[in-house]
């Protein structure tokens, strides 16, 4: 697994742009089997961590978790 350091700047422009043309490109998941079931990233944490900001600077776009 490569673990990639992320701009915050880059994070907060991307946050910017995902809500005011959206998500135009989607994450890749697959299933995580650990202590708890869910997804893992497998590419695009970039727009997973800006999707977050982007539903902080604007909670009406919706609840990620």
């Amino acid at each position: 697994m490569r673990i990639v350091k992320h701009d915050p700047n880059l994070i907060e422009n991307m946050a910017h742009s995902i809500i005011s043309v959206g998500l135009l490109q989607s994450l890749v998941v697959t299933p995580f089997t650990g202590r708890k079931k869910g997804f893992e990233v497998v590419a695009g944490e970039g727009r997973w961590r800006a999707l977050h900001r982007a539903v902080e600077l604007r909670p009406e776009l919706g609840d990620l978790d």
